[in-house]
């Protein structure tokens, strides 16, 4: 029921159909996975892993694809985090971005979130400057969520 409210909400907002989810606190389960594939959604964003991947359930491959955050702290990002840690907004950014790198070197693929009611403003919108400008300098290729999805299905040749 909260799920049909919630698409109904979205569509009479935007005029479109949600393409995507990320449940609160990374909650997770068997019936929500199956949810998100019975409303068509073409990706989510709440089961662990280090890239993309297509779920399963009982076997049965999922019609949607996976993009986890493999960079956070529970239901913490970094950089909130690292600030709660008392460290300074250099600190902060440099053992971000000292995150993202290992990620980038072991898998080819890093994933986190901020929220921007804390990272979006000051002081911590230093620290994630710095790390938009090191991931910019670095030639790291930056996509959104739908972007890949897509690729991930392209690549699996799945339709």
């Amino acid at each position: 029921k909260e799920f049909d409210e919630m698409i109904k909400s979205y569509e009479e907002i935007f005029n479109k159909k949600p393409i995507g989810f990320a449940s609160p606190l990374f909650t997770s389960s068997n019936e929500l996975v199956k949810l998100i594939d019975r409303y068509g959604f073409l990706y989510a964003s709440f089961l662990e892993g280090e890239k993309p991947f297509q779920p399963k359930i009982n076997e049965k491959k999922c019609s949607h694809i996976q993009i986890p955050v493999n960079i956070r702290f529970g239901q913490i990002p970094p950089i909130l985090y690292f600030s709660m840690q008392g460290l300074s907004q250099d600190a902060i950014a440099e053992k971000t971005i000292g995150l993202i790198d290992r990620k980038i070197r072991e898998n080819g693929f890093a994933s986190t979130y901020i929220h921007p009611v804390h990272e979006g403003i000051e002081p911590l919108l230093t620290s994630l400057t710095t790390v938009i400008r090191h991931i910019k300098n670095k030639g790291y290729l930056t996509k959104t969520y739908e972007e890949l999805a897509l690729d991930y299905k392209k690549k699996q040749r799945i339709n």
